[in-house]
């Protein structure tokens, strides 16, 4: 189908490799692990209803105290502009980035809720 709603969520690490070298050896399932494929340094790790579970680098010393941190869920939707400004107007997100890849059909739209200034 066109649009198959939930894609998946992603963690924040410090070490991508370290974080799944532990998951694998607590029998964690992989979709994907950093060192395979296309795009290095990410993984897939898989829930126990196999949904994906990205783990990803969130950069080192930015004084996170858990190891995972949330941080983010990806959606497929139908149409992208008319999901942005439902989220914006009314559940008060706001829009950072849009990115588009023509090449290969799809567009990410990222999206937070933001506190007041």
């Amino acid at each position: 189908p066109a649009a198959r709603g939930f894609g998946h969520i992603a963690f924040n690490v410090e070490d991508v490799y370290k974080a799944c070298e532990k998951l694998d050896e607590n029998g964690v399932r992989f979709q994907k692990k950093p060192h395979e494929g296309r795009m290095r340094g990410l993984a897939f790790a898989l829930d126990p209803d196999g949904y994906w579970i990205e783990i990803c680098s969130r950069g080192r010393g930015l004084g996170w105290s858990e190891n995972f941190n949330l941080s983010q869920t990806m959606l497929r939707v139908k149409d992208g502009p008319k999901s942005v400004e439902f989220y914006t107007k009314h559940l008060g997100m706001t829009l950072l980035r849009r990115s588009d890849f023509k090449r290969w059909k799809f567009s990410l739209f990222f999206l937070a809720s933001l506190s007041p200034a």
